[in-house]
């Protein structure tokens, strides 16, 4: 696991495109990304581990990705440091990302 972690922190840093911008990490709490989990436990280390995975690249994604996904996971009402993650991936390594995918779901 530690490896993927190393990987995706890499990836993302080298797709940089500039300086970071407003955009922070957010900085929700345990409570507000599993209030409903059966097992809180495990959902909390998923989490904790994904927010570490997320936060080491942060500054160094590109700051149109961080903006994409913060916005879907808003607009979803979404806290989810898993699905920050898994919404930074597709937006880096596709070529069309999230917010392509929204446009034809739309159209």
């Amino acid at each position: 696991m530690r490896r993927g972690a190393t990987i995706f922190a890499f990836c993302l840093g080298t797709l940089m495109a500039s300086p970071a911008t407003a955009q922070k990490l957010p900085d929700w709490s345990m409570s507000e990304v599993c209030p409903s989990a059966a097992d809180y436990a495990a959902c909390a280390e998923f989490e904790s581990r994904a927010r570490r995975i997320v936060s080491a690249p942060w500054v160094t994604i590109p700051p149109r990705a961080r903006w994409t996904c913060l916005r879907e996971l808003r607009r979803e009402g979404v806290k989810s440091y898993r699905a920050l993650q898994d919404c930074l991936k597709e937006e880096a390594f596709q070529p069309h990302g999230v917010a392509a995918r929204a446009a034809r779901e739309a159209g």
